[in-house]
């Protein structure tokens, strides 16, 4: 969004469906700009506080957005006020190192799912020749025994 629009709006729109983001940064711009937000109630955006964004119904979108706006624009202390509310959250909540330590958790994780994935490749490997394609007999179903075996090795000891 072009920052001299965004200064200028009172209330920026920003509905998705469908939602196939992680996050918006128009919507994160817009609340970090202190204006209110309406967004769908979807996904992401379904996670913001319900008192920083207005959300609309995406199955009945034209007459909850009518409503959303109509009760925007007449009471403009509603609007000031939900746009101080998505400012103060969006800078607590959207902030780059918070960014960088979801990925350093996130790398992490999947450092930590490495051996896993070795170990399925490995069992995988065994089984192909055994050419069972009809047999109801799952990799996952022989795998489940293994499961908590799995979990009680890379729990932290205390």
């Amino acid at each position: 969004m072009v920052r001299h629009e965004l200064a200028r709006a009172d209330i920026v729109v920003a509905l998705r469906t469908p939602c196939l983001e992680a996050a918006s940064a128009s919507v994160i711009e817009s609340m970090l700009a202190g204006k209110s937000t309406v967004v769908t109630k979807l996904g992401w955006y379904d996670e913001l506080p319900d008192d920083c964004v207005i959300k609309v119904d995406p199955t009945l979108e034209l007459s909850s957005l009518t409503v959303a706006l109509e009760r925007l624009v007449s009471d403009p202390e509603a609007v000031a006020a939900v746009g101080k509310r998505a400012d103060q959250y969006a800078a607590t909540h959207f902030r780059a190192e918070s960014y960088a330590h979801a990925l350093l958790r996130m790398a992490d994780d999947v450092s930590r799912m490495r051996p896993r994935v070795e170990l399925l490749d490995a069992i995988a490997s065994e089984i192909a020749p055994w050419d069972r394609v009809n047999d109801p007999v799952s990799l996952v179903g022989l795998l489940d025994p293994l499961e908590a075996l799995w979990t009680r090795s890379i729990e932290p000891s205390d």
